[in-house]
């Protein structure tokens, strides 16, 4: 059985004016077949009731962990700011997992908007037994209201679960633009395969890019694009399931932040070969690369 081989997970959760999102995403982790050894969860100075939700459920788990972090930002910064809370959530856990003598072979990275099905970890690590070069891996991720699938080619950001080897062989959380994507470049660069599995399933309670507004999520998912590497024409063809999409209108903010980084010939921040393997990506997608 799964639950003989299972060696432990560790769970890190950023969150910022979460307090109408938070308790549904606990509630779900506690209805978890198989529950994390440590969670983290890391407010990132919100100024609602959020670390008081949160403080209610780590006074009686003690495997709920509650961290305040110091942010005088009022908006959220879902381009380099947010790579620092992730870094800083998984360290913590990292340190406290080696304190308490928990030994555990998995982490996993959840959004404070995303709910997971009752056996979401328990299907997942049986994945990763199953395939010792699995090194990322997330489910699929459904509106919540609406039931609508989110398409994805790798692995969610904000549902994700990475092995520990795989963790520190691409040198953990990056600071930088899109730190998931990021991840995932690089795990597929040194050996390790990455897979969505169809058939776990988590929901989100908003779409995606849309904490402050979609017209800035997306016009900050431009910019992310630019700094991973993404030439023009590979860009032009991420957009197209856009442009036939009701949210066409996004592509205005989508490429404003794209071409706001080429007027300025930013340099791309991202590790050289993360900048390769998505500059070339247009070349294996026409090759059926997925």
């Amino acid at each position: 059985m799964i639950d003989n081989k299972y060696k432990g997970l560790i769970l890190i959760t950023p969150a910022k004016n979460e307090e109408k999102n938070i308790e549904l995403v606990i509630k779900s982790i506690l209805n978890q077949s198989l529950k994390p050894n440590i969670w983290v969860i890391a407010d990132d100075g919100s100024e609602d009731n959020t670390p008081n939700i949160i403080k209610k459920y780590s006074n009686t788990y003690e495997w709920i962990h509650l961290i305040k972090l110091n942010n005088s930002q009022k908006k959220r910064d879902h381009i380099f700011h947010v790579s620092e809370v992730y870094n800083k959530a998984a360290e913590y856990a990292i340190n406290l997992s080696n304190e308490l003598s928990i030994d555990y072979e998995y982490i996993g990275i959840l959004d404070a908007d995303i709910i997971l099905e009752k056996d979401y970890f328990k299907k997942i690590t049986y994945e990763f037994e199953k395939n010792q070069r699995l090194g990322i891996a997330s489910g699929v991720i459904y509106n919540y209201y609406n039931k609508a699938k989110e398409r994805s080619f790798f692995p969610r950001g904000g549902n994700r679960v990475i092995r520990k080897k795989c963790f520190f062989d691409i040198g953990g959380i990056r600071l930088g633009y899109s730190p998931d994507a990021v991840a995932t470049a690089l795990a597929i660069v040194r050996g390790w395969e990455v897979k969505v599995f169809e058939h776990i399933v988590s929901y989100t309670i908003r779409p995606t890019s849309s904490a402050e507004g979609l017209w800035r999520g997306y016009y900050l998912r431009g910019i992310s694009r630019y700094h991973l590497g993404y030439s023009l024409l590979g860009f032009t063809l991420s957009s197209f399931r856009l442009l036939f999409s009701r949210r066409a209108y996004l592509l205005i903010p989508y490429f404003a932040g794209y071409l706001s980084c080429c007027f300025k010939k930013e340099k791309r921040s991202s590790p050289p070969e993360v900048i390769d393997f998505y500059r070339n990506s247009i070349k294996r997608w026409l090759k059926g690369f997925n």
